[in-house]
Parts: C-alpha cells; structure tokens; sequence
C-alpha cells in the first residue's frame, strides 16, 4: 500500500508534479502508475515509447492528446481515459482553465523504470517541442 504524502515527487522538465505510486519493480516489470499533477498552460512535447504502451485517465480537468500529428487530437475529460500503443508519437496539453491530473499507466514498465515520466522516454522534436494548436483560430 502506497498512502497519501509517502510516494516520492518529481517535478519534471515540463512543470509538472509527478508522484511514484506503483514501480515495475514492485510489479514484476508488469507497470507503472504515475500520478501527475499539472498546472495552468502545461504542455508536455512530442514523445513515444518504443517498448511500452500508455494509457491516460484524467481525474480532474481535461486534455488534448495529439497522435503522430496535429490532424488526430482526441481531448480527453475527468472520468475518461486514452490509450496509446507503443510507436506511436504523442503529446499531451491541458486545457484551460485552471489545473489538472491524471493517472499515466505504461504496461510494460520500462527497464528505465525510476518512477518518472521520462523512463523510456524518446523525444520527437527536442524535449521543448510543442504542439501545434488543434483549433486554428488559435495560431493566429
């Protein structure tokens, strides 16, 4: 049992609290649960898993996850939930207002599994990549 103020945090390059809440080594390499905790204005850049597949459950808020391009956004509410199989590029984006949090499970757990968001990690693009607006009044 992992309880509440005794998993570790990390906050990530992308402003972002991270909480360890289940490791692959305590599942045998099976997952990984991360609780992230984000502000207004967060955006996380382009980035895929080679060896692991993610899936989103927002709890509170809602967000935009692009897939391989711009073109395939889904946007995702508290109480809904994504999946992306491994390969397959993404990003993810808070939408406004306010903040929001969301339940990362990547299956298998990576063999870089240190209980952040960046184990296993490629970068598409560089760690500062954004992207691009899904509305295109927004680019304006």
């Amino acid at each position: 049992m992992v309880g509440p103020g005794s998993r570790p945090r990390v906050v990530t390059p992308w402003n972002e609290a991270a909480f360890a809440t289940v490791l692959g080594g305590q599942t045998g390499g099976a997952f990984t649960l991360i609780d992230v905790v984000a502000g207004p204005g967060w955006v996380r850049p382009v980035y895929v898993h080679h060896a692991a597949d993610e899936c989103f459950y927002v709890v509170e808020g809602a967000i935009e996850v692009f897939l391989d391009d711009p073109d395939r956004v889904v946007r995702v509410a508290a109480g809904s939930s994504v999946y992306v199989p491994r390969g397959v590029g993404r990003s993810l984006r808070l939408l406004p207002p306010g903040s929001g949090r969301l339940l990362l499970i990547s299956t298998p757990a990576t063999p870089e599994d240190d209980g952040t968001p960046t184990a296993g990690i490629e970068f598409v693009g560089g760690p500062t990549a954004r992207p691009a607006p899904a509305d295109p009044e927004e680019s304006r």
